[in-house]
C-alpha cells in the first residue's frame, strides 16, 4: 500500500526483552535475534527508507531503532552492521513514535531485503510498526 510514489510494510509482535530484537512482517508474533523469513521483507523496487512509525502496548523507555540490509536469511543480527540508528528518547506507551531516516543511507534496490529492529531498555510488549518507503 501507499500509492504510486510510497509504499509501506506492516510488522510489530510481542517484544520479551530489552535485548535488540528484529521486528516481524508476517506469520509470527514472536521477536527474535535473528534475521529469519519471517523478520526480513524482500524489497519489490528500488527505494529509500522513510520512516518507521511505531506504537506500543507498554513503554520500552530509550529505544534504538535500526535499518539492516540482511545478506542471509536465519543468521543472528549481529553478523549485520546496522545502516543506521534512530534513538526514541522515551517510547511510551499507547503513544504513537516516528523515527524518520530519509537519507541515501537507508536507499534499497530491488532484490534486497530490509530488516528493522527494535533495542530498548525495558519490554515493549505489544509492538505495532508501519515501514514506509519511497521510490527513488
Amino acid at each position: 500500500g501507499g500509492g504510486d510514489e510510497y509504499f509501506i510494510f506492516n510488522g510489530g509482535g510481542y517484544v520479551s526483552t530489552a535485548n535488540e530484537m528484529a521486528i516481524t512482517f508476517g506469520m509470527s508474533t514472536q521477536d527474535t535475534s535473528n534475521f529469519s523469513y519471517v523478520s526480513t521483507a524482500q524489497i519489490p523496487f528500488n527505494c529509500r527508507l522513510v520512516s518507521v512509525r511505531s506504537f506500543s502496548q507498554s513503554s520500552g523507555g530509550s529505544t534504538d531503532i535500526r535499518a539492516y540490509k540482511p545478506t542471509s536469511i536465519a543468521a543472528p543480527i549481529s553478523d549485520f552492521t546496522a545502516l543506521g540508528t534512530v534513538n526514541i528518547a522515551s517510547h511510551t506507551a499507547s503513544t504513537p513514535h516516528l523515527a524518520t531516516f530519509d537519507s541515501a543511507i537507508y536507499d534499497y534496490a530491488a532484490g534486497e531485503n530490509i530488516g528493522i529492529t527494535f533495542d530498548s531498555t525495558t519490554n515493549l510488549n505489544g509492538l505495532i510498526v508501519t515501514i514506509l518507503l519511497k521510490k527513488v
